[in-house]
């Protein structure tokens, strides 16, 4: 019997030896579908020792961090439990590291890695996890409500820890920050206010009587008040000054932007435009560009679709450059604008623009649709405001990507909005501090006479996901 099966196992793999590849591998799964329970197991034992063989132990550091290139960062962190030789290989493999971080959006080339070890790559990758996962955590943020102005508040600035507001109860209050609270410290008798700003010493605002004017905060007095704008209806939408060069701007609705001399008052010129100005900012150029040099003093406008730029020269008169972003008929400029030195900001209907000042024309364009304004951006994220199923939100997006990184309810619709400490939106792996103002926010006019300012501050929760890095 032994001698019968010995010469039929001879000539089956005999037989089986001059197949093909392919029927070869149908004659195996044959033969395992005929296998039995105890038959699978004993095939297990056999070919585990082939499957389950630890093949990184015996290659060299090099070779190894070279295959861990075509690894994901979350397929190599689950390696790295296989064993102290995985665990050491990945911990040590600082390209896999740069990749993660890179793929974060971290720009891994622009940091100085001539000294970086890996631990610094493996800190830098799990800090910037960190700082996602607690920026979609809701619970990361909470309100503080201010209550003061009787009629709705039209203008808000934040200023090195302290906060302006401004209403058309004709105040307004500057707010300062004390122990995560902000105290209300000076209450000014003013215009009714459309917009403001303001520094350590004084405080401009435009107001819908055609005026604009600057005052001592400190002390309350009216310092000197621009009149000339015209026509009973003309309403002044914006205000920015520069006390370096001695020069206020102020945008109305009688389409004109007016440039004028702060220590005098004087007039010095008029920009005329199509529409009106609902936004201006001046802004000193850190650079050279094309038509002005560095510190020239450039003046941002922006009306319904037009944004365009100016050179303000020393006799304080406006020279136009050009327009750097023209809409369609369709399309719209919705509000803020928003500039960091290098580049301005606008969200329209179409989407979010950012325009170079330097080459004077649109550099990115990320699409987003609905009804939005742009509140903050930084180089590494960037705050829109949506209005979702009659609620407001907020929401974080990468600034090169589009990508939406977290969503913030707020309790109240949005009438004025004001960002305040974005250090936060430039670095992809610091959080803010616990207790931080991130957004400062008037409510639309309200039928119950409640006119409540909210401030939406950081709130640090001690997370589960931080003791990852402690693990590695």
């Amino acid at each position: 019997m032994a001698d019968q099966f010995s010469d039929w196992l001879g000539t089956a793999c005999k037989q089986f030896s001059g197949l093909t590849h392919q029927e070869k591998i149908i004659c195996l799964e044959k033969f395992t579908q005929l296998c039995g329970p105890s038959e699978l197991f004993s095939l297990w034992h056999k070919f585990s020792p082939f499957v389950y063989c630890d093949f990184l132990r015996y290659l060299p550091l090099e070779i190894a961090q070279k295959i861990l290139r075509f690894v994901c960062i979350e397929s190599a962190l689950q390696c790295r439990l296989v064993s102290k030789k995985w665990n050491q290989v990945v911990c040590s493999c600082i390209p896999l590291w740069k990749a993660a971080c890179y793929d974060l959006g971290v720009e891994a080339d622009s940091v100085s890695s001539s000294n970086k070890s890996d631990h610094y790559w493996k800190e830098l990758y799990f800090q910037c996890k960190i700082k996602l996962k607690a920026m979609a955590n809701n619970h990361c943020y909470c309100e503080n409500k201010l209550h003061s102005h009787t009629l709705p508040v039209r203008a808000l600035k934040y200023y090195q820890g302290l906060l302006a507001t401004g209403s058309d109860d004709r105040t307004v209050r500057l707010w300062k920050r004390e122990n995560d609270q902000f105290h209300c410290v000076h209450v000014l008798e003013t215009h009714s206010c459309a917009a403001l700003k303001f520094d350590a010493d004084i405080v401009s605002t435009a107001s819908f009587d055609t005026s604009a004017a600057i005052w001592n905060w400190r002390n309350g007095m009216l310092i000197r008040r621009f009149q000339g704008h015209t026509g009973a209806a003309w309403l002044v939408f914006c205000i920015d000054f520069c006390l370096d060069r001695d020069v206020l701007a102020t945008g109305s609705s009688d389409k004109t932007v007016k440039l004028w001399q702060m220590s005098s008052g004087t007039l010095m010129d008029t920009l005329y435009h199509q529409e009106w100005i609902l936004e201006i900012k001046l802004e000193k150029s850190l650079t050279d560009g094309i038509k002005f040099k560095q510190e020239d003093l450039l003046l941002f406008m922006k009306t319904r679709q037009t944004l365009s730029v100016s050179v303000v020269n020393d006799s304080l008169r406006g020279e136009l450059i050009c327009p750097m972003v023209t809409l369609n008929d369709d399309d719209q400029f919705y509000p803020a604008m928003l500039f960091n030195g290098e580049a301005i900001a606008c969200a329209a209907n179409s989407g979010v623009y950012f325009c170079s000042k330097f080459s004077r024309c649109c550099m990115k364009f990320i699409p987003s649709y609905g009804d939005k304004r742009l509140v903050a951006f930084g180089d590494a994220f960037t705050v829109m405001l949506y209005k979702e199923f009659e609620r407001d939100v907020l929401r974080i997006i990468e600034t090169k990507t589009g990508l939406h990184r977290a969503a913030i309810p707020l309790s109240s619709n949005c009438g004025v909005i004001e960002p305040c400490e974005l250090n936060w939106l430039n670095d992809r792996s610091t959080l803010p501090t616990d207790g931080e103002p991130l957004f400062v926010i008037a409510p639309t006019t309200s039928k119950r006479l409640t006119f409540i300012i909210t401030v939406v501050q950081w709130k640090h929760i001690e997370a589960k996901f931080e003791s990852d890095s402690a693990r590695i």
